[in-house]
C-alpha cells in the first residue's frame, strides 16, 4: 500500500501542478535566450540580467524537484498514517473522512478496520473552491472501490450525512485550506464537531507555512498559514488542542479533541467542595 501510495502521488503531482513546473522551463529557456541575444549584440546588461534569470528559475525548478523527492519517499501517505496513529482509535471504530473527492485517503484508513466502519465524505463545492488545480487532482482520483468498512457518500460544509455523535474520530487533511474564507472554514468545523462522540477526535493536516512550501509549485489560491492560526480555529470553534506537530517541516499535524460535557460539572462540584 505505502509503495502504490506515493508513486500515485509522484505522479498525480506533476499531472496536476504542471502550469508551475512549465513556467519554471520557460522561464529558464528565456533567460537563456536573453543571455545568447546578449552576447550576439554585447549588451552585457542583457547577458547579466539573463544570467540572473536563468540562476533563478533553476534555482526553483530545483527546490521544487528536491520537495517532489521527499513527497516520493513519505508524503500523503506518511501524513494519513501519522493522522491515523495520533487517532489512537480501534479497528472496530468508526470514522469519517472528510475530502474533496480524492479518495485516496479513504483507501489507505481504511486498510485499519477490521468489523469498523469509515464514512468518506466528499464535501467539494466548485464555487467556494476555485482551484483548477484542485480539479486536475479529483479528474485523476481512483475510482471509489468497493469494500465493506467504506462508505462513500457527498456532504457540504454545513451538512455532513451522519447522526449527531456517531463516530469516534474524523480526519482532515489538506482540506480547510482551499477555503478562502475564515468563516467557511468555521462552518465545516461545527459541523464536524456536531457528528463525533464526546471526547471524540479531529485529526487535521495541512501544509505549514514554510520557506520549501511557498517556493514549490501549488495552487495561487491556496493560501499558507501558519500554525497559530489552525490552532486558534480549531480553538474557537469549541475543540481542545491536544497535541501539534510538524512532519518533514513541510506538514502540521494537529490532534483536537470534543471536551467531555462532563468537564464543566466536574469542575463546578470540585470548586464547591472546597469553598466548604
Amino acid at each position: 500500500m505505502g509503495a502504490y501510495a506515493n508513486t500515485e502521488s509522484v505522479q498525480d503531482h506533476l499531472s496536476v501542478h504542471w502550469p508551475g513546473y512549465l513556467l519554471r522551463l520557460a522561464g529558464l529557456v528565456l533567460g537563456l535566450l536573453l543571455m545568447a541575444l546578449g552576447l550576439f549584440r554585447g549588451w552585457t546588461a542583457l547577458v547579466t540580467f539573463g544570467a540572473a534569470v536563468v540562476i533563478a528559475c533553476a534555482a526553483l525548478l530545483g527546490i521544487a524537484f528536491w520537495a517532489l523527492r521527499l513527497d516520493a519517499e513519505s508524503g500523503e501517505y506518511q501524513t494519513t498514517e501519522f493522522l491515523y496513529q495520533l487517532s489512537q482509535t480501534r479497528p472496530a471504530d468508526k470514522l469519517a473522512v472528510i475530502d474533496l473527492g480524492l479518495r485516496h485517503k479513504a483507501i489507505v484508513l481504511s486498510q485499519h478496520l477490521t468489523s469498523g466502519r469509515l464514512h468518506a465524505i466528499d464535501v467539494y463545492n466548485p464555487q467556494l473552491m476555485p482551484d483548477e488545480a484542485l480539479a486536475r487532482a479529483r479528474r485523476l482520483a481512483p475510482h471509489a472501490i468497493t469494500d465493506p468498512r467504506l462508505v462513500w457518500s457527498d456532504g457540504n460544509l454545513t451538512l455532513l450525512p451522519l447522526p449527531d455523535n456517531s463516530v469516534s474520530a474524523v480526519f482532515l487533511q489538506d482540506v480547510l485550506s482551499e477555503l478562502a474564507q475564515r468563516g467557511d472554514q468555521q462552518l465545516l468545523l461545527k459541523e464536524i464537531k456536531r457528528v463525533l462522540e464526546p471526547n471524540g477526535r479531529l485529526l487535521l493536516a495541512e501544509q505549514a507555512d514554510t520557506l520549501i512550501n511557498r517556493l514549490r509549485p501549488r495552487s495561487g489560491t491556496k493560501l499558507l498559514r501558519p500554525p497559530a492560526y489552525w490552532s486558534g480555529l480549531l480553538r474557537e470553534a469549541g475543540f481542545e488542542l491536544r497535541r501539534e506537530q510538524a512532519l518533514r517541516e513541510q506538514t502540521l499535524c494537529l490532534r483536537a479533541d470534543v471536551p467531555s460535557p462532563y468537564a464543566g460539572h466536574q469542575l463546578a462540584l470540585n470548586l464547591e467542595f472546597e469553598r466548604r
